[in-house]
């Protein structure tokens, strides 16, 4: 009985002492930005952390920036950041909208109200006060003819060409080559680039390869496979310039 007694203490006491899970620090840290006491904040942890641990790390980091954006203002004006008040949120908006983008603002909006969702409180999103601010906040940039939405350019054959032709055979230039093609054959995000390792290629009898994206900027369920199709560039295409690119030791390269 002793031993058993012993075993369930130690198990317990493992338990206790294991790791917070990325969900869960996710959660702890949500929850002193917004100075939550001690039971609503352990009853929120508990509520979102699974939730957390199956999103995406970019989702949770966005989730983070978002919350600390909004508490750090209201710590600066003097005012507790939850539950939020709907006069205070469109004071708020209307003082970032000089700053930022109406997604960036949209995407805040969005992250306080999960949270007071989470904790069962009324958010102050559809609240009208916050949604005239956030109107306005959309027709001051148009007025102003600066447009939408950026849109960042894609990546052209010509330049992609023109780019290659300064690229000799140095080591550091068989590593540009193979992240220039790569990315273009992909539509891979610098993380997804940098992150690339050579277990993840799997060259095909083409000429062309196979590569395993392990992690996508939305990605909750895994890797997800790209193609690097076969190419006539008398140096290789990309499938050629990634075996070469991943299997070189750069410590020694050169720098551009």
């Amino acid at each position: 009985m002793s031993s058993a007694i012993t075993r369930g203490s130690a198990l317990t006491s493992s338990r206790a002492h294991t790791a917070p899970t990325d969900g869960a620090r996710c959660a702890i840290e949500l929850a002193h930005s917004l100075r939550l006491d001690p039971a609503t904040a352990a009853r929120f942890v508990r509520l979102v952390r699974r939730s957390f641990d199956a999103a995406a790390s970019s989702s949770r980091c966005s989730l983070r920036t978002d919350v600390r954006r909004w508490a750090e203002w209201c710590r600066s004006v003097g005012i507790r950041p939850f539950p939020a008040r709907a006069r205070d949120v469109a004071t708020f908006v209307d003082t970032r909208a000089e700053r930022w983008r109406p997604a960036t603002i949209a995407r805040v909006l969005s992250s306080l109200a999960r949270v007071h969702r989470v904790l069962g409180v009324p958010g102050p999103a559809r609240h009208e006060q916050v949604r005239a601010a956030y109107r306005a906040a959309v027709r001051r940039p148009a007025e102003a003819a600066q447009g939408g939405q950026r849109q960042a350019a894609g990546l052209t054959e010509r330049a992609v060409s023109a780019i290659l032709a300064t690229l000799d055979a140095r080591l550091i230039d068989c590593r540009d080559r193979a992240l220039l093609l790569v990315a273009r054959d992909l539509l891979a995000r610098r993380r997804e680039l940098v992150a690339l390792r050579v277990r993840d290629l799997t060259p095909a009898s083409d000429g062309g390869a196979t590569i395993r994206i392990a992690h996508g900027k939305r990605d909750t369920m895994g890797a997800r496979p790209g193609s690097l199709p076969r190419s006539a560039h008398p140096r290789g295409g990309p499938g050629v310039a990634a075996r070469r690119g991943l299997r070189t030791d750069f410590s020694s390269a050169p720098c551009a």
